[in-house]
């Protein structure tokens, strides 16, 4: 019962002992009119009384069924989304069945659209190094008549040609860019970078069905890559806008055991030095304790060059916070359900730790997948970052800005 409700019950209860003692005084010095209207007195007291008692009953009740009601309508939500996303996954592994009906075919299917030429990444240079390297007048004359003189003959028109097909699956990869805001006032602070592969009947499939073919053809690292060569020219472009802006990849742990991967990824850092520190590396918890001793080094490597990681997919039972932080970890990412609803006080008791000690110690906690602004004022006192369905869906970046974004690194 709330303070208003205690506080009208003490009120009718001294005016029904009132009126109780008013009938007593009539019935001693009064006579029978003054009997009877006590009487009706107490019956009226009596009827408000319980009249205010059947109402807050009803109250109270309609109170539990609108909380009932929000809770079976979240849990419908949660399990809408999940129905959705299971089905987004069978739909997307039915187009690259279709796409390849065997294994194998399938493999060098992906694997032609992972190895198409990649667009180069490249810091732009300074001005005076780009005026000392203009070629002269007549210089720029003598490269145009060498081009035109070596120029290879047009390709028919109606034959398509082997570079036409290569741009062609450049294409079929699209960025997405899903945004990580500030759960107090709702600015965006950071974005998540995903793939969607395009089909050539137009349709799409999703990061988490590319990753699930990818990683049983042995192309995580290739997938990984190629996200982060498509992540770099628009993390240029948005860290020239937004200062302290970053970019979250989701990486693999065959990803990083691979030398090449590895390798290929500290030349391109070295060479978009300003970029490193709006590079998030997303690890999941699973695959961060699982990694092999390759993998811990790549990512001390990675954290030498400036690196940032997220940890994903927390439970609070993992790694401590302090080993964390000092491997360059900057972000802890909490799924919503298990920020929201811990199975029981013992798990609800070890997250608090870990969140209250992830902010102690400059790490910063986001919760995924925010759907409902119930989940979301569940998690306010836990949180300062999030993302999901409530603030934002993924946005495909227009092709023209990583492009231009591009040339504009390699100008």
């Amino acid at each position: 019962m709330s303070k208003s409700n205690v506080t009208v019950t003490i009120v009718l209860a001294m005016l029904f002992l009132a009126i109780v003692g008013f009938c007593a005084w009539s019935a001693l010095h009064g006579g029978p009119t003054e009997l009877i209207l006590g009487g009706a007195i107490i019956i009226l007291g009596l009827a408000q009384l319980l009249s205010f008692t059947a109402r807050d009953h009803a109250l109270n009740s309609a109170l539990r069924r609108v909380t009932d009601i929000m809770g079976a309508y979240g849990a419908l939500t949660r399990e809408l989304h999940a129905v959705t996303r299971r089905v987004a996954t069978i739909e997307g592994q039915a187009m690259l069945e279709h796409a390849g009906t065997q294994p194998s075919a399938s493999r060098e299917w992906l694997q032609r659209s992972l190895q198409r030429p990649q667009r180069r990444v490249e810091p732009a240079p300074s001005p005076r190094a780009a005026i000392s390297s203009a070629p002269s007048a007549p210089e720029l004359r003598q490269q145009s008549e060498l081009r035109q003189q070596s120029a290879p003959p047009a390709a028919p028109a109606n034959r398509s040609s082997e570079s036409s097909s290569s741009q062609f699956e450049e294409e079929r990869f699209d960025l997405y860019l899903e945004p990580i805001v500030q759960i107090d006032d709702g600015a965006t602070r950071h974005y998540r970078g995903s793939l969607s592969l395009r089909m050539s009947d137009g349709t799409r499939v999703g990061m988490e069905t590319i990753q699930h073919q990818a990683t049983k053809a042995g192309l995580m690292p290739m997938l990984d890559y190629l996200t982060v060569t498509r992540v770099f020219p628009v993390l240029r472009k948005l860290m020239q806008r937004q200062r302290g802006v970053g970019i979250f990849c989701t990486v693999s742990a065959a990803a990083l055991a691979d030398h090449d991967f590895i390798n290929k990824l500290l030349t391109l850092i070295s060479q978009n030095a300003e970029l490193a520190k709006g590079l998030v590396l997303e690890i999941k918890q699973p695959t961060f304790t699982g990694l092999s001793p390759e993998g811990q080094a790549s990512i001390a490597k990675l954290a030498e060059q400036g690196v940032t990681f997220c940890l994903g997919d927390v439970d609070g039972r993992g790694p401590g916070v302090l080993s964390l932080a000092d491997l360059g970890f900057h972000y802890v990412a909490i799924d919503i359900m298990t920020l929201a609803n811990a199975s029981s006080k013992q798990a609800e008791e070890t997250l608090g730790n870990f969140t209250r000690d992830a902010a102690f110690h400059g790490l910063e906690v986001i919760s995924a997948n925010v759907s409902t602004r119930t989940e979301l004022a569940a998690v306010t006192a836990k949180a300062t970052l999030g993302y999901g369905g409530l603030f934002s869906p993924p946005r495909l970046v227009r092709h023209e800005i990583g492009s231009n974004a591009a040339a504009a690194a390699a100008a």
